[in-house]
């Protein structure tokens, strides 16, 4: 047996061996190697006698759902939905927050993050991605460490 031969032996061994795996587990395939010519569903149809849409009447408030197991859902305000909000720190603790927050003046409010269990000092408010990125520019040249965040 060649140098080369030796070598490469324990890669073809392998090799023989998926290759073995994959003629005894035929569903992995692309092909069908034996030809036994099996009809393959790519969907269901399921009768369905009629379908009921039910109107929902908007709230002030929208049920969360963040993929956490609680025991109760979790209740956002409207207003807190789907805005770019610029923040400048994350805490734990609403006393540190709140006096971060008052140390940068009256643009600053403290958003609490129930899922995370923190509190934001949030700089700045945003409804598109543009006006935050604009906003961020303007204040990342005092506040280093700020960030956006969707929430």
């Amino acid at each position: 047996m060649s140098k080369g031969l030796k070598k490469a032996f324990p890669y073809i061994i392998v090799l023989l061996l998926l290759a073995a795996v994959a003629v005894f587990t035929e569903d992995y395939l692309p092909f069908d190697m034996f030809e036994n010519n099996r009809e393959e569903q790519d969907s269901v149809e399921l009768p369905v006698d009629s379908v009921v849409v039910e109107e929902v009447d908007p709230v002030d408030t929208v049920v969360i759902d963040t993929g956490l197991a609680v025991d109760d859902p979790v209740l956002v305000e409207e207003s807190s939905i789907k805005e770019w909000r610029l923040v400048i720190a994350s805490l734990p603790n609403r006393e540190h927050a709140d006096r971060i927050a008052t140390s940068l003046g009256g643009d600053a409010t403290v958003k609490y993050v129930g899922y995370l269990d923190t509190y934001r000092v949030v700089y700045g408010s945003f409804e598109s991605l543009p006006e935050a990125q604009n906003g961020f520019d303007e204040i990342s040249q005092q506040y280093p460490e700020a960030w956006l965040v969707y929430f």
